[in-house]
């Protein structure tokens, strides 16, 4: 067999070797994003180790209560939420301003007063 055919084949066989690896490590690239996506949309159990990591369900149902109570306490309830708290503080506030007022204009007359 003639060394230069022999050369030819194997530069062809490493070459095809080389596309075939290059394209393995695309296609194991693509598996491993794909576990990692799977792993994370279903949680990871706890190993010695590692703490358990819940999946995407668990935390949106976690995320859906919190936001139920967080609605619960910016709307009005008759006294029991944090925005009738504020409200009644602003209330206060303003009284005590119209209070104060009151109390300057007295100051201002007795200071004008000979």
């Amino acid at each position: 067999m003639n060394p230069a055919w022999v050369a030819a084949l194997v530069a062809f066989a490493g070459l095809i070797l080389g596309v075939l690896g290059w394209l393995l490590r695309g296609v194991w690239r693509l598996f491993r994003r794909g576990d990692q996506f799977l792993e994370d949309w279903n949680g990871i159990a706890a190993d010695p180790g590692h703490e358990r990591r819940p999946g995407v369900m668990e935390r949106l149902v976690r995320l859906e209560h919190n936001m139920a109570d967080i609605q619960e306490q910016v709307h009005l309830n008759s006294g029991h939420s944090m925005r009738d708290e504020v409200q009644q503080i602003k209330a206060t506030v303003e009284t005590l301003v119209r209070s104060l007022a009151d109390v300057k204009r007295t100051v201002d007359e007795l200071k004008a007063r000979p």
